[in-house]
């Protein structure tokens, strides 16, 4: 079934989408592998882009964290 429209709200999250993001930057070829348990810690700081940057920049990495999120 193909989705026909995205709805966003302000108030409440209609899908959770951690886990799909957390596999997908696990699957990036960067040779990460966030648990689940750790990418529930990461999320204490907004935006994926952000938890991104700031992991690689933790490991004396260097990644295009605004490509790797889109």
């Amino acid at each position: 079934m193909k989705s026909r429209a995205i709805l966003f709200g302000s108030i409440d999250t209609l899908v959770e989408t951690s886990e799909f993001q957390r596999l997908a930057f696990n699957e990036a070829g960067l040779n990460w592998d966030w648990t689940p348990e750790f990418y529930r810690s990461l999320l204490g700081r907004s935006s994926g882009r952000n938890r991104i940057a700031r992991f690689a920049a933790d490991r004396g990495e260097w990644v295009d964290a605004a490509a790797l999120h889109n």
